[in-house]
């Protein structure tokens, strides 16, 4: 009988999955960031009971998904609970929480103007898949992959979820490390990086080179300056396993990699409860946690386990949900993985999951939904007709203010079609155009109904942009300016100028700016920051380097900026963040237009 046949013992390897996460947790979390080789031994804080933490955290909300939603639990649904029950305003949480606000559809709202679908925040979500789905690899990377594209669609924190969440299934009938490790990486495309950092890692460790060597073979080929980059932080969990023996010797390995240290080690404090149980856990990391759960603020409004007793009976009961579901399933291409991005998918009628009649895929012109003032630009959309009867649509776009012509198409019978909708937008910007793409469905040559999808459109970041004196008007999709993108080159001179309109009420209001080199900048003509200084540029919501930000009490209307770039000739990029002040912990953004 293996392990998941046996309850006693399953049971006993999910709590201890469980107990593993909040361990790591809880040592990594006070070192986290921290880039350099280190020496932990234990403990490096005071505390009593469990600790917060966000790993644990938004699991509880899958879990919560799953409990309300069965099988049905896509990238739709999740990101509904998303904003439901999680108010993080941290990095990819922050941006894919704003995307989905401001209306955008999945996968789209998980990647785009998102500095950090390369990170860490979905790989620590592997656990609640790889128990729900113990011992199917394919189902724990399906969810693994509607999971990850909420916030990092189409980047390498998809690829780490997936990764994890295969091994971690597996790891209930197998306890082989490199065929679990082998298995996994079969599920990633051959070029990514995730893939690519596991597999010097493993060329490193079978040639004999110390962990301390693999690191940093890790870090030369991989790391930059954003300590949550997920290939470097996936290799480093791996580290304490491959090269250490025990508990105790295998955490404190990974933790002594650095980097995102709480993510590290309480991914591979689960697997290493998965793998062997409780009798694992040495009372030394067990005890001072006991047994409760301990939830972060800004997760709320749902029924969340008491303790690990409790999260481990939750968690078992969700398996037999999506196992029934599964089982029910004859065609089960349902489970396959699209590795999509800038994409926004709809199954009709709404609300779908299987045996629907159409699939309807939205490709925006670049990947971006964004239009200048009076700008055109198309809107691509593609149909699979799962029904045996052609389907015939006059496709409209219908979003307030734009001009666009219906498209007549004939999808075949279980067959693929698609049109080109050319959209211009309006000269009066909005913080954001919410309509809708409609389908009118043609019968025998005559309206029969409509279906109906979300279509939200953003308006344009506009700038003055002046090099070596010549002033340039450009717009750009995103809060970011890159030289590449703008042609800047060989430069001696660079000013960015824009008036922004706060259209919340009056506030203090932190005007964050990402850039790496100098920056001078002027608010309403007045210098508010002026610094020689070169920075990390790590666009979040919720941090900024205290030299390059400031705080305003602005009054609701216009406000002018002024930024003057120094160093230009190693000038690469310039985020522009104005950002409710920063004690407002769950709600950073703040609706602003560019003009």
């Amino acid at each position: 009988m293996n392990a998941i046949e046996d309850k006693k013992t399953f049971f006993d390897r999910v709590y201890a999955c469980w107990m593993g996460k909040n361990i790591g947790g809880t040592l990594g979390g006070p070192l986290e960031g921290r880039m350099e080789l280190m020496d932990i031994k234990g403990y490096t804080q005071q505390f009593v009971g469990a600790v917060e933490n966000d790993d644990l955290d938004l699991q509880l909300v899958n879990l919560h998904c799953v409990e309300q939603n069965g099988g049905r639990a896509d990238v739709s649904i999740i990101s509904r609970e998303w904003l439901d029950h999680v108010h993080f305003e941290w990095d990819e949480y922050g941006h894919s929480l704003t995307n989905m606000r401001r209306g955008l559809g999945y996968p789209l709202a998980g990647c785009f103007n998102n500095f950090f679908t390369d990170c860490m925040g979905s790989p620590i979500r592997s656990e609640i898949w790889a128990v729900m789905c113990a011992g199917m690899p394919d189902l724990a990377a399906y969810y693994a992959y509607q999971d990850a594209s909420v916030d990092h669609a189409g980047g390498e924190g998809v690829y780490g979820e997936i990764f994890f969440a295969v091994l971690e299934s597996m790891a209930f009938l197998e306890t082989d490390k490199f065929k679990l490790i082998d298995r996994a990486l079969g599920y990633l495309p051959k070029d990514c990086a995730v893939r690519r950092a596991v597999e010097l890692l493993l060329e490193k460790y079978h040639a004999g080179a110390s962990w301390v060597d693999a690191r940093q073979a890790i870090i030369d080929n991989f790391a930059g300056d954003n300590f949550t980059y997920a290939p470097v932080n996936i290799a480093f969990t791996l580290v304490g396993w491959l090269y250490e023996e025990g508990f105790t010797a295998q955490m404190l390995t990974t933790i002594d990699c650095g980097y995102d240290t709480d993510c590290t080690v309480a991914t591979l404090g689960s697997l290493l409860g998965i793998l062997y149980g409780t009798k694992y856990l040495d009372k030394y990391w067990t005890e001072p946690l006991g047994e409760n759960i301990a939830v972060s603020r800004p997760v709320t409004g749902f029924n969340v386990p008491k303790n690990i007793t409790e999260l481990t009976e939750r968690s078992i009961a969700a398996r037999d949900i999506l196992q029934m579901h599964y089982s029910q399933q004859t065609d089960k291409s349902v489970y396959t993985i699209p590795y999509q991005s800038a994409v926004e998918v709809y199954k009709l009628p709404l609300g779908s999951h299987k045996n629907n009649d159409l699939d309807v895929e939205l490709y925006h012109q670049d990947g971006k939904p964004v239009f200048k003032p009076g700008e055109t630009r198309t809107l691509k959309v593609c149909f699979k007709n799962h029904e045996n009867i052609p389907q015939i649509f006059d496709v409209e776009a219908d979003v307030p203010g734009f001009k666009a012509e219906p498209v007549h198409v004939e999808v075949p019978a279980e067959g693929k079609a698609e049109c080109t909708l050319t959209l211009t937008a309006p000269v009066k910007k909005e913080i954001a155009y919410r309509g809708h793409l409609r389908l009118k469905r043609i019968v025998n040559g005559i309206f029969w109904d409509y279906e109906e999808m979300p279509l939200t459109i953003l308006p344009s970041m506009d700038w003055r942009m002046c090099v070596d004196g010549v002033e340039t008007e450009i717009g750009v999709a995103e809060n970011r300016l890159s030289a590449s993108e703008l042609g800047i080159k060989d430069a001696k001179t660079l000013t960015f100028s824009t008036r922004f309109t706060l259209t919340d009420k009056p506030s203090t209001v932190w005007l964050k700016f990402c850039c790496r080199n100098p920056l001078k900048v002027e608010l309403d003509g007045k210098t508010v920051i002026d610094t020689p200084d070169y920075t990390v540029v790590i666009p979040a919501y919720h941090r900024a380097d205290n030299r390059k930000c400031t705080y305003a009490d602005l009054t609701s209307g216009a406000h002018d900026i002024k930024i003057t770039v120094g160093d230009v000739e190693s000038f690469k990029e310039l985020y522009f963040m104005p950002v409710a002040e920063k004690e407002v912990y769950w709600a950073y953004r703040i609706d602003t237009l560019f003009e």
